[in-house]
C-alpha cells in the first residue's frame, strides 16, 4: 500500500468507529477527509470502494438517501472494475440495494439484494446472508409481497442450524412477525416478537458500562419499538407497558441498580412496579402519530388497560426545534398535547392529590407548570402536585433509597456577570439556606467541580444561563466556560435537591427510547433525589419569586420537594406571562 492508501484506510476505520458509536458528525468529517485525499492522490480501487460504501451507509443513516445511492453506486462500479472477490461484491450489492429501497426505488433495490444473496450463498457467507435475506423480506413487505417476504425470512431463519439462536436472527424474525400481523395472526406475531426481545436481551447483557449500554439502546431499540406497537395493536397492554418501561431511562437505571436481566414480557414479574399509593395517579405515556396510548395506574386502576387519546392535529410530534424563533409555538403545541391527556382523567383527578407523569418523547418538552385542571381551568398545581418521572422502574428503585443526610448547601449565581436578577436571586436563596454564595467570577469550573467532586449535598441552587443546542449539548454557564452534563456525571456528586434556575436547563432531546437526556439525566443517574428545572426560558422575576417560596417551604417546613414545588408555583402571580414560568417542572423521587 502507498502512504496515501494507508492514510485513507486509517481515516476510514476511524470514521466507521465513530459511526458505530453514534458520533455521526465526527464520522462525516473523517470520511470527507478521506475523500479529499482520494480526489487528489491515487489510491487503490479496493481502498476507495471501502470508503464510498461506508460513507454511503452513514449518509443513509442521516436521511440523505439520494447521496447514499450515488455513494453506493460508486463503490459497486469500483468493485466491478477491479473484478473484486465475491465477498466484496456481496457488500456492494447489498448496500446499494438497501439505499435504493430507502430512496423510493424498492424494485431496483430488490434486484441488487438478490445479487447479494446469490453471491453470499455461493461462498457460504452465512452471517452476511441472513442480513441480506432480512432486507429482501423488508423490501418485499414494502411492495406488499407477503408470500415472498415470508419465504426470504424462513430461509434466513433456517440458518439457525448453522449458528444456533443467534441475535443476528432478530431481523428475519421481525419480518415473520410483520407477516403474521398483516395476516391477522396476532398470537404468532406476539410470540415472534418475544423471541426477538429475548435475543436482544441476550445481546445487551454483553455490555456493562454506561456508554456501551447507551450505544446498544440507540442502535437496537427500534426493535423494542416494533414489539410495543404490536402488543398495543393486539390489546396485550401489560406486555406493552412492560416493554415500554424497560426502554425508558434504562441505562441510567442500570447505573443506579446494576444491570437488570429482564425476562420475557409475558412473565408475571416483567413489569417492575413501584408501590402504589392511595393519593397518586400514575400516567405512563406512549405517543403514537396523532394519538397517545395512556396507561393510568393507581390503587383503583390495576388492570393496565390503555386509554387512547387524540393528542395531535398532525400526523406526529414536531421533530425539530428552532430555539431562536419557534420555541413559543413549540411551547403551545406540547402544552396542548399533554393537556388533552390531563383532560381525559378529569374524573380520576378528584380521587387523588398527586399526578406522577411518565412522559414519552416530545412530552418531555411539555411546559408542565402551565397545565390546567380540566374542571376549573386554574393551574393544575393549585390542587395537585405534579411529579415528572423517568420510568416506573426508576420510581421503584429510588423509593427504597434513603435521602442524603448531609446539610451541606451550595448556591451559584450569575457566573457570567450579566444577570443582575439571577445574582439577586442567588443572594436571597443563600440567605434562606444560610450559606455564602459563589457569585460572578468566583464561580469558575475549577471551583465548582472541586466543590462537587464526590460530594453529598443537601441543596444545590444554580441561577444563571442554561445552554441547550440542537445537537443535544446540555450545560450551565460558569465564569470561565460551560459545566456540561458529562462533567456532572464524572464528578460523582449527588444531592437531595438541585434547582436549575436557568433557561433551557431541563430541555432534552427526544427519541423513542431513553427519553430523558442532558443535564437532568446526568443528575438523576448519579443519585440526585429531585431536580427542579425549566424546559423553556425562565424569567428573572418569576424565578426569584418561585425560588424564595420553594426554599422557604422546603427548608423551614421540611416538605417533600414536590410539595414545595407546588407551593412555590402558587407564589408566582397568576397574571405573570406563562411563557416566563410555564416550562418549570420537578422530576425525580416520589
Amino acid at each position: 500500500m502507498t502512504p496515501s492508501d494507508l492514510e485513507v484506510v486509517r481515516l476510514n476505520n476511524l470514521a466507521e468507529q465513530a459511526r458505530q458509536h453514534g458520533d455521526k458528525e465526527k464520522a462525516a468529517t473523517l470520511f470527507h477527509r478521506a475523500l479529499e485525499i482520494i480526489a487528489r492522490e491515487a489510491v487503490g480501487p479496493s481502498t476507495e470502494a471501502a470508503v464510498w460504501t461506508n460513507f454511503g451507509v452513514l449518509l443513509l443513516s442521516l436521511g440523505k438517501t439520494g447521496e447514499a445511492v450515488e455513494s453506493q453506486r460508486r463503490a459497486l462500479e469500483l468493485d466491478l472494475q477491479r473484478d473484486a472477490p465475491a465477498q466484496d461484491l456481496g457488500y456492494s450489492h447489498h448496500n446499494l440495494g438497501v439505499a435504493l429501497s430507502e430512496s423510493g426505488s424498492p424494485e431496483d433495490g430488490l434486484q441488487h439484494l438478490i445479487k447479494a444473496r446469490d453471491l453470499r450463498r455461493a461462498i457460504h457467507d452465512y452471517q452476511e446472508l441472513v442480513l441480506t435475506l432480512e432486507q429482501l423480506g423488508e423490501v418485499s413487505l414494502k411492495l406488499d409481497r407477503i408470500d415472498e417476504a415470508k419465504a426470504y425470512a424462513e430461509e434466513g431463519l433456517a440458518l439457525s442450524a448453522v449458528f444456533g439462536q443467534n441475535p443476528i436472527l432478530r431481523g428475519v424474525l421481525g419480518v415473520l412477525a410483520t407477516v403474521a400481523q398483516r395476516r391477522g395472526d396476532f398470537e404468532l406475531a406476539v410470540q415472534l416478537q418475544i423471541e426477538i426481545l429475548d435475543l436482544l436481551e441476550q445481546l445487551r447483557r454483553r455490555n456493562s458500562d454506561l456508554d456501551r449500554l447507551d450505544l446498544f439502546d440507540s442502535r437496537y431499540n427500534t426493535r423494542y419499538l416494533s414489539a410495543i406497537e404490536l402488543f398495543l395493536e393486539a390489546g396485550r397492554f401489560r406486555e406493552a407497558i412492560a416493554v415500554v418501561d424497560r426502554t425508558r431511562f434504562r441505562s441510567a437505571c442500570d447505573l443506579l441498580e446494576g444491570v437488570r436481566e429482564f425476562g420475557s414480557p409475558i412473565e408475571a414479574d416483567a413489569l417492575f412496579l413501584p408501590e402504589l399509593r392511595e393519593n397518586e395517579l400514575i400516567l405512563v405515556e406512549w405517543i403514537y402519530p396523532k394519538f397517545d396510548w395512556s396507561f393510568p395506574i393507581s390503587t383503583r386502576h390495576r388492570d393496565f388497560k390503555a386509554t387512547k387519546i387524540i393528542t395531535s392535529d398532525t400526523p406526529g410530534p414536531p421533530v425539530e426545534l428552532d430555539l431562536g424563533t419557534e420555541w413559543r409555538t413549540h411551547f403551545e403545541t406540547t402544552l396542548r398535547q399533554t393537556q388533552r391527556v390531563i383532560d381525559a382523567y378529569e374524573k380520576e383527578l378528584s380521587n387523588v392529590s398527586r399526578v406522577v407523569f411518565v412522559p414519552h418523547g416530545v412530552q418531555w418538552q411539555t411546559p408542565f407548570a402551565a397545565l390546567t385542571h380540566p374542571t376549573s381551568r386554574n393551574r393544575l398545581q393549585d390542587t395537585h402536585e405534579v411529579l415528572v418521572a423517568p420510568s416506573l422502574r426508576y420510581c421503584a428503585i429510588t423509593d427504597s433509597k434513603e435521602r442524603i443526610s448531609s446539610t451541606r448547601r451550595l448556591v451559584i449565581g450569575d457566573p457570567t456577570s450579566d444577570l443582575s436578577g439571577a445574582r439577586l436571586e442567588a443572594q436571597t436563596v443563600a440567605q434562606i439556606l444560610g450559606v455564602e454564595p459563589l457569585i460572578g467570577r468566583n464561580a469558575t469550573r475549577e471551583v465548582v467541580l472541586s466543590a462537587l467532586g464526590g460530594a453529598e449535598i443537601d441543596v444545590l441552587h444554580y441561577a444563571g444561563h442554561g445552554m441547550y443546542t440542537a445537537t443535544g449539548l446540555s450545560a450551565l454557564e460558569l465564569a470561565d466556560g460551560p459545566l456540561t452534563a458529562e462533567d456532572v456525571r464524572k464528578s460523582g456528586f449527588k444531592a437531595n435537591v438541585v434547582n436549575l434556575a436557568s433557561c433551557w436547563g431541563g430541555m432534552t432531546a427526544f427519541t423513542v427510547w431513553n427519553e430523558l437526556h442532558g443535564f437532568v439525566r446526568a443528575l438523576l443517574s448519579t443519585g440526585t433525589g429531585n431536580v427542579v428545572c425549566s424546559v423553556y426560558p425562565l424569567g428573572d422575576a418569576a424565578a426569584s419569586v418561585f425560588s424564595r417560596a420553594f426554599y422557604e417551604a422546603h427548608v423551614a417546613k421540611a416538605r417533600h420537594p414536590c410539595s414545595s414545588f407546588s407551593i412555590a408555583l402558587k407564589a408566582i402571580p397568576s397574571n405573570t406571562d406563562p411563557f416566563m414560568w410555564g416550562g418549570l417542572y420537578i422530576t425525580g423521587r416520589r
